[in-house]
Order: structure tokens, then C-alpha cells, then sequence
């Protein structure tokens, strides 16, 4: 009898998928979105993440690419850019807002909780998988990780502890990177409820995206193993989201929310 097996990571980027999905959907009709409408945005935002997740990282890392296009593009959750899926989903976001004659930034700020709490559970699969590695590091709160082959490595908690022997043996200390970006990610929800909810529409919105972006262009410094192409391509990515939040959100604020389309109601807090 086979036993089927689900791996830290793979199982939770599919409770991301999935708590991220009810959280939007709950978000959504609580602002008054009708049904019909709830479930077309969310289904166009929720199928757009995967496909931008992977274009992204199949951009960063031609090398794995296989002859068929369509092969590139397997339902298996690995291989995945999170900014690559998030960048997506709000594209597909803002479009599906402007054809379902919805406020694009009173949704956006409904989204925030749904994209924090995706995050914090799919950093948390990083951690667990190891799969996000750190350059090393003499810190205190430094994970030991399974040095393969002498290199920093992407097998971690539970993968690396399947091989205890090898991981006693030759262990190495890195940053914990997937942990600093769980602390951002709960930061930035905080902050973006604090601040945000009480701003004008989008406030909470660009003020999470910023925050969070922010953090990410500090740990990129503590990455181990990127390709040339990311460590050209994502420091410009980051600077841009900063400056572009930074940005829409005096144009809104100082705008009156001009916006939004409807009366300023947020639906963080």
C-alpha cells in the first residue's frame, strides 16, 4: 500500500493558498462585494499567483527551464517566486476591480490580511523545508543547516534532519532567513493596521507593501546560492515597489481618496 507524503513546504503553500483564499473571500463580502463578484476576483487573483510565482523564478533561473513551455508549468507548489505571485495577483487585482466596477484601493486594503497571512504561512514551509538559504553567520539565533557538497545549503529543518548523520557531521550556521521575513511580514501587518486603517483608502495597503518590501531588500543582503539574474533583478524590483507605494500613497492621501471610487470604509482591524 502506498502512503502518500506531503513535505513541510508543499504542505504549507497549500494552506497559504487556501486560508489566503477564505480570508480574501470573507474580506470581500464583508465590504459589501456581492457574491458573484467576491468569487470571479477571487478566482482570477488565486489562479494568477502560481503562474507569476513560477514565470518569475523560471526568469531568474533559465537553466531549469525544460523544451516545453507547458512543462515549465507543473501544479506542483515548488520552484515558486513569491514576489513574482504577489506582483501577479495584484495586477490581476487591479483589473478585476476596474472591470467589476469595485474601489481598487478599498480592495486592496481588504487583500492586505488574505497577502500577510499567505506569506507568514508560506515562510513558515520555507523554514521548516530549509529551502530559503542564508549566507553564513556567527550570530546567536544562527540555524545550523546541512552543508552539502561544501556549499551553503536549501535543505534545512525537517529535510535535513532526515539525515542526521550527515547533518551532525557537518552542520553550518546561517542566517535563519525565512524567520527574518516572518517577523517582517508580522510587522508589517501590524504597522499597516495601526497606521493604515484610520489613512485614506490604500493607506494600509501601500504602507504594508512598502514596509514588507523594505525588509525583503535587507535580508536579499543575507541570501546564500542567487542567480546573477537576482541579484541584478531584485534589488531594482524592491527600490521600485518602495518608491511606487511610497508614492500612491501621499497621491491618495493628499487627494481625499480620490481614488476610490466609494465611501472610505477599511476592512483591516
Amino acid at each position: 500500500m502506498r502512503i502518500l507524503t506531503i513535505g513541510p513546504y508543499t504542505f504549507f503553500v497549500l494552506l497559504a493558498m487556501v486560508v489566503g483564499t477564505a480570508v480574501l473571500w470573507l474580506a470581500l463580502r464583508r465590504q459589501g462585494v456581492e457574491r458573484f463578484q467576491s468569487v470571479a476576483f477571487v478566482l482570477v487573483t488565486v489562479i494568477a499567483f502560481p503562474l507569476g510565482a513560477r514565470s518569475l523564478y523560471l526568469l531568474t533561473h533559465p537553466k531549469i527551464q525544460t523544451a516545453s513551455f507547458i512543462g515549465n508549468f507543473t501544479l506542483t507548489p515548488n520552484r515558486f517566486s513569491i514576489y513574482g505571485g504577489l506582483v501577479a495577483s495584484i495586477v490581476a487585482g487591479v483589473i478585476m476591480a476596474r472591470l467589476l466596477e469595485l474601489s481598487v484601493l478599498r480592495t486592496a486594503d481588504a487583500a492586505v490580511p488574505a497577502i500577510g497571512g499567505g506569506v507568514f504561512l508560506a515562510k513558515t514551509g520555507c523554514f521548516l523545508n530549509g529551502c530559503c538559504a542564508g549566507q553564513p553567520s556567527g550570530m546567536p539565533w544562527a540555524i545550523n543547516m546541512v552543508n552539502l557538497n561544501k556549499q551553503v545549503p536549501g535543505t534545512g529543518i525537517f529535510g535535513g534532519l532526515n539525515d542526521l548523520a550527515r547533518a551532525a557531521a557537518n552542520p553550518v550556521a546561517t542566517h535563519p532567513i525565512a524567520i527574518y521575513e516572518i517577523i517582517a511580514v508580522v510587522l508589517a501587518l501590524a504597522i499597516a493596521w495601526f497606521f493604515g486603517r484610520s489613512r485614506s483608502p490604500g493607506g494600509a495597503f501601500f504602507i504594508f507593501a512598502a514596509i514588507f518590501t523594505t525588509a525583503r531588500l535587507m535580508v536579499f543582503t543575507f541570501r546564500a546560492n542567487q542567480s546573477e539574474i537576482e541579484l541584478v533583478l531584485y534589488p531594482i524590483l524592491y527600490v521600485v515597489i518602495i518608491l511606487s507605494c511610497g508614492a500612491l500613497f501621499f497621491r491618495s492621501r493628499f487627494a481625499g481618496g480620490s481614488f476610490s471610487q466609494t465611501k472610505d470604509q477599511h476592512i483591516i482591524g
